[in-house]
């Protein structure tokens, strides 16, 4: 009986092997696709602003989503893996609002795309953009540059930004003094220009407008008043047309050069008193016409004076054609003429500077190579001073004897520019000059010129005379005002 029921047993688990599986394969569904809402009502101020979060995602009942395609017209559907994004909707031309139908479909691991896609619509209200004059604040260490007097040349800087998105700014609109005046069209991309007065005849010239990169661009702005308090406004406009509030700079003066003379006190710090002999001997000699300019005049940390940087500080100095420069700081005074003093000098202007140079003063520094000056004297035993009542002596003829009023603790001579085709170089006054050492007081007997002056070789007209001398310690003869007279009305047409 038991091999009987084995074979039984045996013989049925034969026939179920052989006998196939039964059944119908199952078809691929499509995946669901979901957002975060079903409707969304908004309207008047409550609309989306035009930069909009979305979230999506989906789920496939017998296998894997893989990605997403989504939509905002149901005809142009864009492939993305992720399952949210910050969309920046375009309104219309001239609308302030729209509504955006956004939709989402999922796709499975194998390609099959929900036919139902998820939608929702979005209504969207276009927010203004805000728009500010940038006016930096200064340290003691770094002061600003935000100028309060200016001669019509100077800068502005600005901030701006769209709460739809900064590219959905268009364009600023800019004025001077009168917001209600047909506004200077700037592209949105800039956020600097400079202003130049095209001419100083009239009081309210246009202005050449440059671009960050200091290019000019093709429209003049008007507006401006010259000797006269002015204003610079700017606002934004976004491509729907909502405009920022106009945004205003400080007020700051704009002064028209009187004659083409212009006196510029570089000390630094910044000191009344030279100026004030330098005017008073000016006008001992019949100049009584001329602007002045202050560089380095401080008011709560600012340069209330200095232009806002070297390109507009070129084009206002490039109003004259006349120069008196003094100071008794070598390195910044040269480095500011250096890079302030282009355009005058290419322009033809003459300049007479007086800058005393301190003993720690590297006597080749590339801060000379605009000036008659080749290089300063190095004296290795100690340092070049003058003693008080010593004498200057002119080498050429019609210049006055100079006399110190007091001690000049540095005294620094030096050798004259080489002649090139263009201009050649005329030592003007050497100087009575001791060396101070540790063994004391010893008179100096090497090359002591210590004013030259720069002649064009084509003109013979003298356009740079400069002195290593203060000049104001140098009237013990009280004759300064006939040193005056010789430089600046015979020798550089003042």
């Amino acid at each position: 009986m038991r091999i009987l029921s084995f074979s039984i047993l045996c013989l049925l688990l034969i026939f179920s092997c052989k006998k196939e599986f039964v059944g119908k394969a199952t078809v691929n569904q499509a995946p669901e696709t979901h957002t975060v809402a079903d409707t969304v009502i908004r309207s008047g101020s409550t609309r989306f602003i035009s930069q909009i979060k979305i979230s999506w995602w989906g789920d496939d009942q017998d296998g894997f989503v893989k990605g997403f395609e989504f939509s905002f017209d149901g005809a142009t559907w864009v492939y993305t893996t992720k399952q949210d994004s910050l969309f920046t909707l375009a309104l219309p031309a001239g609308s302030d609002t729209a509504n955006f139908n956004f939709q989402v479909r999922a796709i499975d691991n194998q390609d099959l795309k929900d036919q139902t896609p998820a939608s929702l619509v979005y209504p969207v209200k276009n927010s203004p953009p805000t728009c500010s004059v940038f006016i930096p604040a200064g340290t003691a260490l770094f002061p600003s540059k935000n100028t309060s007097k200016t001669f019509p040349a100077f800068r502005f800087y600005w901030n701006a930004s769209d709460p739809d998105g900064d590219n959905n700014l268009d364009h600023f609109e800019l004025f001077f003094n009168d917001t209600l005046a047909a506004p200077y069209i700037l592209n949105s991309s800039i956020t600097q220009a400079a202003f130049v007065a095209k001419e100083i005849l009239s009081n309210t010239p246009n202005c050449e407008v440059y671009s960050g990169t200091n290019q000019r661009l093709s429209l003049e702005i008007n507006g401006l008043k010259l000797n006269s308090n002015n204003v610079f406004y700017i606002r934004a406009v976004d491509k729907v047309g909502a405009k920022s509030n106009a945004s205003a700079s400080n007020s700051f003066y704009c002064k028209k050069p009187v004659n083409k003379i212009l006196v510029v006190n570089a000390s630094s710090p910044y000191t009344a008193s030279k100026l004030n002999l330098f005017q008073s001997n000016m006008q001992s000699i019949g100049i009584t016409a001329f602007d002045t300019l202050n560089a380095f005049l401080k008011n709560n940390n600012n340069y209330d004076e200095l232009s806002a940087d070297y390109f507009t500080q070129n084009k206002a100095l490039k109003f004259f054609d006349k120069i008196l420069w003094f100071s008794d700081n070598d390195s910044v005074s040269l480095s500011f003429a250096q890079r302030s003093l282009g355009d005058f000098l290419a322009n033809n202007g003459r300049i007479f500077m007086a800058i005393n140079f301190s003993q720690f003063f590297y006597e080749q520094s590339a801060l000379l190579d605009f000036t008659p000056i080749k290089e300063l004297i190095l004296d290795t035993m100690g340092v070049f001073r003058m003693n008080s009542n010593a004498l200057m002596h002119p080498l050429i003829a019609g210049y006055p004897i100079l006399k110190s009023s007091s001690i000049i603790s540095s005294a620094r001579p030096f050798l004259k520019a080489i002649d090139n085709g263009s201009s050649k170089f005329v030592d003007v006054y050497t100087g009575d000059l001791i060396v101070s050492t540790t063994s004391g007081p010893v008179s100096w007997t090497g090359p002591s010129v210590v004013c030259a002056k720069r002649v064009d070789a084509t003109t013979n007209q003298t356009n740079f005379i400069f002195l290593s001398m203060p000049l104001e310690r140098l009237n013990g003869n009280n004759n300064l005002d006939s040193l005056f007279k010789k430089v600046l009305i015979q020798e550089l047409g003042f």
